[in-house]
C-alpha cells in the first residue's frame, strides 16, 4: 500500500521536488556566505541507520558522529538504528516517531520559551 502511494505520487508529480535540493546546492550555498563556518546553536537531534548510503558515502557512522559533534558544538545527540537506510522515517516509522517524542520531550522547556516569545 504504501509503495503504491509513492509511485502514483511520483507518477503524478514527477522527480523535480525531490532533485531540486540537488540542483540549487551551489546556489545556496553562494547565497548564504554569512553561513560558512557558522555552528548550530540549539540542541540537536539526529536520526541515522546504519544501511544510509550517505552516511557510509560521508565516512562512516564515527565520521559523522564527528562532524556533526563539531558542527553542533556537542550539542547532537547521534542516535543510530540498526538496519535501516537513508529512508528512516519510513524504514523504522515508530522507533523515529519515538525517538522525535524523547528529545523533544527532553527539550521542550527551551521549545516553551521561544514559542511564548512569537
Amino acid at each position: 500500500v504504501e509503495l503504491d502511494y509513492y509511485v502514483h505520487e511520483f507518477e503524478k508529480n514527477g522527480w523535480n521536488g525531490g532533485l531540486n535540493w540537488y540542483r540549487v546546492m551551489d546556489a545556496n550555498w553562494y547565497a548564504t556566505p554569512q553561513l560558512a563556518g557558522a555552528h548550530v546553536q540549539q540542541p540537536t537531534g539526529v536520526c541515522i541507520g546504519t544501511d544510509d548510503v550517505v552516511m557510509k558515502m560521508s565516512g562512516g557512522v564515527d565520521a559523522v558522529k564527528a562532524a556533526l559533534e563539531e558542527t553542533c558544538e556537542g550539542r547532537c545527540e547521534v542516535t543510530i538504528v540498526e538496519g535501516v537506510g537513508h529512508w528512516i522515517q519510513q524504514e523504522a516509522a515508530m522507533e523515529v516517531n519515538n525517538l522525535l517524542l524523547a528529545f523533544l520531550g527532553k527539550h521542550r522547556a527551551l521549545f516553551d520559551t521561544h514559542v511564548s516569545k512569537l
